[in-house]
């Protein structure tokens, strides 16, 4: 930014007995603006609000990590990466850690379905790896998961290098492929004095030993020489350690590493470039253009069986398989689509904000496809493709890099068929029908013109919530049994926090509920996603309108934040 008109204004007021403190991290996601800080005094949780506008009103939405990891404060951002979400945060959780001496962190986790953040707890593992790194290319010292004794400075080479190393320190870089095996090292080393030696090992500092480098004296720490050698044993993926062994005082200068295959070997490539006209296995590219189809309600017909895509059981349930069956107008056979402005469409059920997703977000052949909550990432995103039948299309999966499409399995044509996604072949297996419900159009030919190929930018998750034709509120629904809460009580320092959750097998949907606590158990202080008065001994605790309404088979959840320590259990009443 180099420039800026307007006014100063102030963005961010909150009525809250949760006291902001500092640190604010503000972004828009979807049609919601963010705030999370730093909040409660010292020691510090992390909170936040949300607003429909920047500079507010703004509503508390609750607390997301609760105070913990031996750190008096806590400061954090969310990064949204590859159809993934991760909360970063500080703590002092490593040897000899303080207030003073924070370390950062990440966790990864999934939006609500109503955009709402869960709690996040502290954890020491982190996320898991969404891809590998090839040890075949050059790879700087310094990419580091975990380490021992060593510090980073500036190089003579250019970027930086591993310095200060002395002996029994290490390094740990994780989830690293070496395919079918590699035949020998290199390291690009310097040292002033005797240079000590690199051991090579797998999956721990006590690991198999797959190679030794000596390194050796280089008449100065930044001339830099390439050391190698033999290695064996080093076949798929594994935890690297490299071992730093020698005399006393700092032992050597580490710039980067590369590990040569063996003869033979397959490479891991992460981004494979198909040939222009086939894919692995001689498959066809489909070389069609890219079609558009208008945003609204459609059921999806497949050509060769006839059936629907359908969600399995016509409810929602955590994360839920899709197949094909008999058409009946079930809300599980509904789905709207929306053009997210990049060539790509979603796919969301007519039971909720629930996207057509492909499960993990496999590129793989036969992965499941299923509905989870709504986020628009790569997973829940459609390439639509014309064939050379008007109004018949295949749809690939961006999670494939539009390779796969979706697919009924082993060309099965019985309801409740499994869909999956596949290599393109272009069969009716892999072809469907968008018919638009309530006479919307799928087309418009006089205006509709192909889209142009997705661009490779990956643009900013959006919450998509479907405009369906509206319809009158459902009388409500009197049960006597089938509607549970759930809940979990996180106690720390003076405080404690609440997390509930409403389910609902009641075999019908509800309109409506009513939640008491008895208040001489449980004192709240602030809540969120839910209106909170008093009656008597009991906090009464009702709906807002986007949780008002629970249907057969979902859930929905909030909380509660209180002062001082409460037991395990409490005494409710739900209605």
């Amino acid at each position: 930014m180099t420039s800026y008109s307007g006014g100063i204004n102030r963005v961010y007021n909150i009525s809250s007995s949760d006291k902001y403190i500092e640190g604010p991290w503000f972004y828009k996601r979807g049609s919601l603006y963010y705030m999370l800080y730093a909040a409660g005094g010292i020691p510090e949780h992390i909170s936040y609000s949300t607003s429909t506008s920047p500079t507010g009103p703004w509503t508390y939405r609750g607390v997301i990590m609760p105070t913990e990891g031996k750190s008096f404060t806590n400061h954090c951002g969310i990064v949204d990466f590859k159809g993934h979400s991760y909360f970063f945060y500080h703590n002092g959780a490593l040897p000899g850690g303080s207030g003073f001496a924070r370390s950062v962190a990440v966790e990864e986790f999934k939006y609500n379905y109503d955009g709402s953040i869960p709690t996040i707890k502290m954890s020491k593992s982190g996320p898991s790896a969404i891809a590998t790194l090839n040890p075949y290319t050059k790879v700087e010292a310094e990419t580091i998961c975990n380490s021992s004794g060593v510090e980073t400075e500036s190089c003579g080479e250019g970027t930086l290098n591993v310095a200060y190393i002395e002996n029994g320190d290490w390094i740990k870089v994780k989830n690293v492929d070496f395919g079918n095996g590699a035949n020998s090292f290199e390291a690009r080393v310097a040292s002033a004095y005797g240079g000590g030696r690199i051991e090579l090992r797998l999956d721990g500092t006590n690991g198999k030993l797959i190679g030794t480098v000596d390194v050796g004296k280089t008449d100065g720490w930044q001339k830099y020489v390439t050391r190698t050698c033999d290695i064996s044993g080093a076949t798929g993926k594994h935890d690297l350690y490299f071992m730093f062994k020698g005399g006393n005082g700092s032992l050597m200068n580490f710039n980067y590493w590369k590990f040569i295959a063996a003869s033979g070997t397959v490479q891991p490539d992460p981004e494979p470039t198909p040939d222009p006209g086939t894919q692995s296995g001689g498959q066809n590219v489909n070389n069609n253009q890219t079609a558009r189809i208008n945003d609204g309600w459609y059921y999806l017909k497949n050509t060769l069986s006839k059936k629907y895509l359908t969600v399995e059981g016509n409810r929602f349930n955590s994360w839920t398989n899709v197949c094909i069956s008999t058409g009946t107008g079930a809300e599980g056979q509904k789905w709207y689509v929306t053009n997210t402005g990049d060539g790509y469409i979603t796919l969301t059920s007519g039971l909720g904000n629930y996207m057509l997703d492909i499960q993990n977000g496999s590129d793989e052949d036969g992965a499941n496809i299923g509905i989870y909550h709504g986020y628009s990432g790569d997973a829940q995103k459609f390439l639509v493709k014309n064939t050379g039948t008007n109004g018949v299309y295949t749809i690939a999966t961006k999670a494939s890099d539009k390779v796969r499409y979706l697919d009924v399995y082993e060309h099965k044509t019985a309801d409740g068929s499994n869909v999956c996604q596949w290599l393109y072949y272009g069969n009716p297996n892999q072809q469907w029908q968008f018919e638009a419900i309530n006479d919307q159009p799928s087309q418009d030919p006089e205006s509709v013109q192909p889209d142009p190929e997705p661009v490779v930018e990956e643009p900013d998750p959006i919450v998509v919530e479907p405009d369906p034709e509206p319809t009158p509120d459902p009388d409500p629904v009197v049960v006597s049994s089938g509607l549970e809460l759930t809940y979990s009580i996180n106690n720390w320092g003076s405080g404690y926090q609440i997390s509930y959750k409403i389910s609902n097998n009641t075999g019908s949907t509800v309109n409506g509920w009513t939640l008491k606590v008895n208040k001489n158990q449980v004192n709240i202080d602030s809540s969120w996603n839910v209106n909170v008065t008093t009656s008597g001994n009991y906090y009464v605790i009702t709906p807002v309108d986007w949780n008002k309404t629970i249907y057969d088979g979902s859930s929905i959840e909030f909380g509660s934040t209180g002062n001082g320590k409460i037991g395990n259990s409490f005494d409710y009443i739900l209605e």
